[in-house]
């Protein structure tokens, strides 16, 4: 019970050391992205911004955490029988508690783009000079664009309604600008690098479907249930060569692909087929459906590993 005892307390740590990093990095991404000179940006609060990182980076956190726990535990020369189900346990309420995390703190209410006053700016092939504001308004503004002539043009400009970072200028074919291209230099010194856009877009919309859900809701708990169970699936992946470091860059591929069920199953490339294999009641449940199943495949596939200590034997003796 010891060993349970001291995993659980090494999965806390982690988790608490992983959502807190997380979050304060997400925080200074949009807090430096607001404040970038040639990007001016209606700034969010600090804390805000904070809460909503940390719970964006919930789920994501307790999965790493919980593959972590399973990499120490293999490291272990002896594993009592309570060590993986106190594990799950944990992994179950912190997963569940995310729901709730993720239901009761609003998403920050941020800004949109605005143009900076007496500042050129670039957005596509063309630049654009504010020469005063009228309130918020740029109004009037200088465009230039070498493939228009006259190059230089004096427009009058107004923010669309709602305010959506798009500028219009009337009667020009060019308009609505969207101020979300406007070329900018600090967030390209903290963005993620571009193989892990992908990553970044799974986690996100991950967080952002949780939160339309209810916490209690059945379908938020059944999720955060089977994505436990496919943590511990992941025991099987962890033992299953002699070369712990592979084993290990597998577990992750797995953790990676948890994260990229959850959106393609409710709005991405599974839902066509999910649509026509379950029934319209079924479907919110889609993506449990296929992290349980492939969750208690991986945990039946132990059958045909050695015992663990057999294993642990051949990883320290060859």
């Amino acid at each position: 019970m010891k060993t349970a005892i001291r995993l659980l307390v090494r999965f806390l740590i982690w988790f608490v050391t992983l959502v807190v990093v997380a979050g304060a990095l997400i925080t200074a991404h949009g807090y430096v992205t607001g404040f970038d000179p040639a990007r001016i940006v209606d700034q969010t609060p600090l804390m805000p911004l904070f809460l909503s990182g940390v719970a964006r980076a919930w789920i994501p956190a307790a999965l790493l955490s919980g593959l972590i726990s399973l990499l120490a535990a293999a490291r272990l020369d002896r594993l009592s029988r309570a060590s993986l189900p106190v594990l799950l346990a944990s992994w179950t309420l912190t997963l569940i508690a995310g729901g709730f995390v993720l239901g009761s703190v609003p998403p920050p209410v941020g800004g949109y783009a605005v143009l900076p006053p007496e500042r050129v700016v670039r957005v596509d092939a063309h630049r654009l000079y504010p020469l005063g504001t009228i309130g918020r308004e740029p109004r009037p503004l200088v465009l230039h664009d070498e493939r228009e002539q006259p190059v230089f043009q004096v427009r009058a400009g107004r923010y669309a309604d709602p305010p959506g970072g798009k500028l219009e200028l009337p009667g020009d074919p060019r308009s609505p600008i969207d101020l979300r291209r406007l070329a900018n230099s600090y967030p390209s010194m903290v963005q993620a690098p571009v193989h892990a856009s992908g990553l970044r877009a799974d986690i996100a919309e991950t967080a952002r479907l949780f939160a339309l859900d209810e916490p209690g809701a059945l379908s938020t708990i059944l999720n955060m249930m089977a994505l436990a169970l496919f943590i511990l699936g992941c025991w099987t992946v962890v033992r299953l060569t002699r070369w712990p470091l592979f084993n290990a860059g597998l577990a992750l591929a797995c953790i990676r692909l948890a994260l990229w069920v959850v959106p393609a199953a409710r709005t991405g490339p599974l839902r066509p087929v999910l649509i026509a294999a379950f029934d319209s009641t079924v479907l919110p449940l889609a993506s449990a459906i296929i992290l349980a199943a492939a969750g208690l495949g991986l945990l039946a596939l132990l059958v045909f590993l050695p015992p663990f200590t057999e294993w642990r034997r051949e990883i320290r003796h060859g």
